[in-house]
């Protein structure tokens, strides 16, 4: 490994033609894979992947804070509504200072319409709020 790192093949540009979509080929592998592995819950009721989900945000999360590295975690409009398990792990993280979450729903109330032309949750008018209200809780802190 140390001779294919420090060699001019690692800088060449055929090398970085292929190397991008192997990398996502076996990234996408082995999420599939650690979907497949994932348990179901007791209730069945929440879907394998909110569990998956849940469960690399925790280890994520853990890392940073190891790392000495904040996270802060946004969502898009209500789309947690749809993953009340992450939902929940995201609550119990910011309880634990793991993480700090802002509901941008609560920027956005006033803000009109804020949706892009394309049809994305959030325009520029969008952005624009959740940046400034963002980076006002960050200085705060």
């Amino acid at each position: 490994k140390q001779y294919l790192s420090d060699s001019i093949i690692q800088r060449s540009q055929l090398y970085n033609f292929f190397r991008q979509p192997i990398a996502l080929r076996a990234a996408k592998r082995d999420i599939t894979a650690g979907k497949a592995m994932a348990e179901p819950s007791d209730d069945g009721e929440v879907p394998i992947d909110q569990e998956f989900h849940s469960e690399l945000l925790d280890l994520f999360a853990r890392e940073l804070h190891a790392s000495g590295v904040e996270l802060v975690a946004i969502s898009a409009g209500r789309s947690l509504d749809n993953a009340p398990l992450v939902r929940r792990k995201i609550m119990e993280l910011e309880s634990a200072d793991l993480l700090t979450y802002h509901d941008t729903e609560e920027w956005l109330a006033d803000a009109g319409d804020y949706h892009s032309p394309e049809g994305h949750a959030w325009g520029s008018k969008a952005h624009a709020i959740i940046g400034r209200n963002l980076a006002r809780a960050l200085r705060a802190r």
